[in-house]
């Protein structure tokens, strides 16, 4: 990734670390509920996404390491979606200390989020980020909640309601987002596979044994058949997406299934 900004590489390091911390941090949590990262693309799918959202048109590439305006706008694809997740998730989590964890790693996502939508503010991309905020909205349902970064007249670091207040997304809203299908589906866009464990539907679609092929090697949730910078370079592009929205549900899940005896494990990533 050819870094012309100092700030922006530093930023870019830093929550490729976090991010690589929250795996090792979930996967030891989870304990046997863990389960190996899914397949990931991080190539077509980002192309796919820039078509959707306007970007570029239907045949071009988007190569988000060619430079820094690409690398910034595909991580605001996922770190406002990992906010979104976890703030969803938190009422499915009653164990104080699987919120508290969660509660943490929100925290972290908001920062991520924040520092990735001032980026984009001061490089002047609004317009591409609106475009952005409005493709995820057309894939997470009726509901016109997601937000861009504002205008060069006025702006909107921080995505909130009239109180003040983040909004939310479920668990198949999320999936709806990261397999960039509006329909109730197990897989496509950044999951090819669909993602692993039970958990794996978009929509309102139900708990369902299947999922990828695991790639990833047991215990680590980031090698795979690449071990290269394409594996980190998605944490640091906010792979917290996808680690957020499984990490959640899958610590609530956990809880659930110490209280009912169930045996169902979901995805940690």
């Amino acid at each position: 990734m050819p870094f012309k900004t100092k700030a922006i590489e530093q930023y870019a390091k830093e929550i490729a670390a976090d991010e690589k911390s929250h795996v090792t941090f979930l996967r030891t949590a989870l304990g046997s509920a863990a389960v190996s990262r899914p397949s990931i693309d991080i190539g077509a799918s980002f192309t796919a996404a820039a078509v959707a959202a306007g970007l570029i048109k239907d045949g071009e590439p988007f190569d988000v390491y060619e430079n820094e305006d690409n690398f910034l706008l595909g991580a605001f694809i996922f770190e406002d979606v990992g906010v979104t997740a976890y703030k969803g998730a938190a009422p499915l989590i009653d164990n104080k200390t699987y919120l508290d964890a969660a509660a943490g790693i929100l925290a972290v996502e908001a920062y991520h989020a924040g520092i990735i939508r001032t980026s984009l503010y001061s490089k002047e991309l609004q317009a591409p980020a609106l475009a952005i905020s409005d493709a995820r909205d057309s894939l997470d349902g009726p509901d016109d909640l997601d937000q861009g970064i504002g205008t060069t007249k006025e702006a909107n670091h921080v995505p909130t309601d009239k109180n003040g207040l983040a909004f939310g997304r479920t668990p198949g809203q999320f999936r709806n987002i990261v397999y960039l299908n509006p329909k109730p589906v197990r897989s496509g866009g950044f999951f090819p596979n669909g993602v692993n464990g039970e958990l794996n539907g978009s929509g309102e679609l139900a708990p369902q044994p299947g999922g990828s092929v695991p790639s990833g090697a047991p215990g680590t949730g980031i090698e795979g058949t690449n071990t290269s910078g394409p594996d980190l370079g998605l944490i640091g592009l906010g792979g917290g997406a996808a680690l957020a929205g499984g990490a959640a549900l899958a610590l609530g899940h956990k809880m659930g299934t110490e209280t009912a005896t169930e045996t169902t494990t979901a995805q940690p990533e």
